[in-house]
């Protein structure tokens, strides 16, 4: 008669049910089965036996496992070495999304998530200050309501779309809605902070790069509204995955590794044309010789106008001679003049005309007061 048999076992059991394990006895020994009820999503787990007596395991362990969509799987099988002596077993599971074992894309590039011919700036990048650390994330500036477009075809695994709260402070993380899409190499997205109801899409459905799938909010730990984005692959050592950075399609052939602070156009392969105007290409040089037609004022205007990170000045002459006018700060911080300050130049009547451009230097807070003074051209 075989002694009587102790069993211990730690079933797993996630979100919605999708994923579970169970033990159970056969032909003396046991069995351990998992089940993925998920239709779209495989799952992975490490299987470890804290005591095991008197069974030899059918694999080595701990035994790395993935569980296909839609499946139940036999995974190990223990057998009584003597089959008069008593067993025991304790079984654990560690497990999380996604097959560790696909092997993701490096020729993939990204489209950026928001409309085509829109641009928008990355207010965190990778492994950023605030909320980034360790994380290839990136935070787009999104107002509230923007639409939000699928980076890449996938498949739609997991959303939230319930939520109306959100705010700075880690009590808020558990609120964001979001949308996570799966991709043909295993890795999958998530596009976070989402506004109630902002979610288009839903689980198992098919969706292609550059559809719109939600809008923007301001749920979850966030400051303001914008849409968080971080591309996973699955890990058998990090629960909730392993984050990547990626590379987008921008404006140029070549693609780009988005970088905090800069802003970028999202462009759709075959979407119509259109004309870019970003900051960062705005040179002295292009600007130089602009002018335009201004009322007779009587007045000299000095104007800032911003263009992504950058601030162009403006000088409008609304008296009817030409006037020499010269501009400087009486505080900047922060920024960098494109040329030399003082800096004075002749404007002509009735005209305006380009100065020079601030740019920021470094994350420090940046600010300027600017001043003028004008007198008759010689």
């Amino acid at each position: 008669m075989i002694p009587a048999v102790l069993v211990c076992v730690a079933t797993a059991a996630l979100a919605a049910d999708e994923v579970s394990f169970t033990t159970r006895q056969q032909d003396r020994g046991y069995v351990v089965t998992g089940v993925n009820a998920s239709p779209v999503l495989p799952w992975h787990a490490v299987i470890s036996f804290p005591v095991l007596e008197n069974l030899r395991p059918s694999v080595a362990v701990p035994a790395r496992v993935v569980l296909a969509p839609a499946s139940r799987q036999d995974l190990i099988s223990l057998v009584p070495m003597d089959p008069q002596a008593g067993t025991r077993v304790n079984v654990s599971y560690h497990y999380g999304k996604g097959d560790p074992n696909a092997v993701p894309d490096p020729a993939i590039r990204y489209l950026f998530p928001y409309e085509h011919g829109t641009k928008r700036t990355v207010d965190q990048g990778y492994n950023g200050a605030t909320t980034h650390r360790g994380l290839y994330a990136l935070d787009f500036n999104l107002p509230e309501g923007t639409r939000v477009c699928a980076a890449r075809d996938g498949v739609v695994i997991a959303t939230r779309a319930d939520s109306n709260r959100g705010g700075p402070g880690a009590s808020f993380a558990p609120w964001a809605n979001y949308i996570e899409i799966l991709h043909a190499d295993g890795t999958w997205a998530n596009y976070a902070h989402l506004r109630r109801g902002g979610v288009l899409v839903k689980v198992g459905e098919r969706v292609t790069a550059g559809q719109v799938i939600g809008s923007s909010g301001h749920t979850g730990e966030a400051s303001g509204p914008h849409l968080h984005f971080v591309v996973y692959r699955a890990s058998w050592d990090r629960e909730g995955g392993e984050s990547l950075p990626t590379l987008f399609q921008h404006l140029d052939a070549d693609p780009v590794s988005p970088v905090e602070g800069k802003t970028y156009y999202a462009v759709r392969p075959g979407g119509p044309s259109f004309v870019p105007h970003l900051g960062e290409r705005l040179t002295d040089a292009a600007l130089e010789d602009r002018t335009r037609r201004v009322a007779l004022t009587g007045k000299i205007v000095v104007r800032s106008e911003p263009v992504d990170e950058k601030t162009l000045l403006w000088c409008a002459n609304g008296m009817g001679i030409p006037q020499e006018v010269t501009v400087t700060f009486t505080r900047i911080a922060g920024l960098v003049p494109s040329k030399p300050v003082p800096f004075t130049r002749v404007v002509p009547a009735r005209t305006e005309v380009y100065l020079f451009s601030l740019s920021r230097a470094g994350t420090a807070n940046a600010y300027y007061e600017v001043s003028w003074s004008w007198r008759p051209a010689r």
